[in-house]
């Protein structure tokens, strides 16, 4: 993000807590809270930003006045020893000097990295190892002055310098040991998003599984909670399998997602993703009636919209549930929410008009279309509901444009060649409707079953496509009755 979006939630989040910030890693989540709403309308909407403009400018907003205090200490004590250094106490061996002089400027290139940009870790690290060598280097240059401190002569120090030490070395050896266990845990995780991708859910359901009982994390439980919802939906979806056996299996699954979606939130609480994917979870029972599941699917968006306000895709998501217990009004109002938040979010926009349709709003569903088609001219999918919806509003010769543009775009689109027919058939054209039949039968021998007898008819002279047909095909009904059937003299 810029300096001003970085100062925005900045003001915000040390308005609340200007001590010590937000906590530290926290930035993404006032980035949630605090963004300005008129991102939603460039490429980066969709971005969750885990950091600001820079390390050091994240790290004022997430330590508070405390941090900040800490860094400037730092800082000013490290820039005014290294320009003392430079001026007055610079080795006179060529090689100290070279080694000071470039330490300090390797680490001073780095602090100013870290304040403009996000370093990661291996260069932050290599920056503070190079302040290291450069205060070593100052045991050599000119004018130095030393404190000798014998360990030998004061066998208490002595003592408490070795448990120091040994207890340090344990902690170091803790730490690698679970930092390589961290790293083991992400590329099983990594190795269970690609098998998943790749369709291979018990390879993935193995990984992640690694992955969990190695290093717990909320994004892990995600993951599994993803691989229930597809467990589920390849189980519904199998009719091979007994009943019995698919009613158990479905149950496990159900139990599993859910309670890995449950453990996601509970170890992020703030992280919206969590309670995202826990609503995914209810929603895919949802359609079956599973008592509950609409109730738990609500309370769980609901979270991840306290936790992320401004984005589209929540409300969206919630006209969505709305619309499975037939809620038309609630799912209209959130999904006219989503299309405020962001005007071109195409998803949202055709989804409203679909529900307008139902709701007997045939102008403010073409109203809508036209919207997506204003902002995805060329997606032939977009095009073929602005066709349907003119269809819908009388409109034939609109409707036929659309859809002639959205075969043009995409040549191969069968449907939308499918219903221009039908418009063709309908206004007595029957050689362009046979042209569109003829080339969706040489897609493929399924295609040319398919409208074998439509073809049939209009080579006949008759049309097939009645208003009541083309009702049944989710075509909105015209304000004009059209005749039922053409015949050609």
């Amino acid at each position: 993000p810029s300096w001003q979006s970085t100062f925005l939630v900045g003001s915000h989040t040390l308005a609340s807590s200007p001590l010590f910030g937000s906590g530290p890693t926290t930035f993404g989540q006032e980035w949630l809270k605090f963004k300005d709403r008129s991102l939603n309308d460039t490429v980066f909407w969709g971005v969750d930003f885990a950091a600001g403009i820079g390390y050091i400018p994240t790290s004022f907003i997430t330590t508070g006045v405390g941090g900040a205090l800490s860094w400037i200490f730092f800082l000013g004590l490290f820039l005014l020893t290294g320009f003392r250094a430079l001026m007055f106490r610079l080795p006179e061996d060529r090689l100290v000097r070279f080694v000071s002089v470039s330490s300090f400027v390797g680490a001073s290139y780095v602090l100013l990295l870290a304040f403009l940009a996000t370093p990661g870790p291996v260069i932050l690290a290599g920056g503070f190892v190079l302040c290291g060598v450069f205060i070593s280097s100052l045991k050599h240059g000119k004018g130095k002055q030393e404190q000798i401190i014998s360990f030998s002569e004061s066998p208490r120090v002595g003592f408490v310098l070795v448990f120091v030490l040994t207890l340090l070395l344990l902690g170091a050896l803790a730490t690698v040991y679970r930092v390589s266990e961290r790293y083991v845990s992400q590329l099983a995780f990594v190795d269970a998003s690609v098998a998943l991708s790749g369709g291979d859910i018990d390879q993935a359901q193995m990984k992640i599984d690694r992955s969990l009982a190695l290093s717990p994390s909320d994004r892990a439980y995600r993951l599994a909670s993803t691989i229930g919802i597809e467990r589920m939906r390849r189980i519904a979806n199998d009719s091979s399998i007994p009943v019995a056996s698919a009613q158990e299996q479905f149950q496990t699954a159900l139990s599993n997602s859910i309670a890995s979606a449950g453990e996601a939130t509970r170890l992020g609480a703030n992280n919206y993703q969590n309670w995202t994917v826990l609503g995914n979870v209810y929603q895919s029972v949802a359609t079956l009636g599973v008592d509950g599941a609409y109730e738990g699917a609500k309370e769980a968006y609901a979270k991840a919209v306290a936790l992320n306000p401004t984005s589209p895709t929540l409300p969206y998501v919630l006209a969505q549930l709305e619309l499975v217990e037939e809620n038309l009004l609630a799912s209209e109002a959130h999904a006219l929410e989503s299309v405020n938040l962001k005007r071109d979010y195409i998803p949202a926009i055709l989804f409203l008009a679909q529900l307008e349709i139902r709701l007997g709003k045939a102008q403010e569903a073409l109203q809508a279309a036209e919207a997506a088609a204003y902002f995805a001219p060329n997606d032939p999918a977009v095009l073929l509901q602005v066709g349907l919806l003119r269809l819908g509003t009388g409109d034939t010769d609109g409707a036929i444009q659309a859809l002639s543009r959205a075969i043009e775009i995409n040549p191969q689109f069968a449907n939308a060649r499918f219903f221009l027919s039908a418009l063709y058939a309908q206004k007595g054209e029957f050689a362009s409707a046979v042209a569109q039949l003829k080339s969706i039968a040489n897609f493929s021998e399924e295609n040319a079953l398919a409208v074998a007898s439509d073809l049939a008819e209009l080579e006949a002279g008759r049309n097939p496509f009645s208003s009541a047909r083309l009702r049944s095909l989710g075509v909105p009904q015209p304000p004009v009755s059209e005749p039922e059937e053409t015949t050609v003299e």
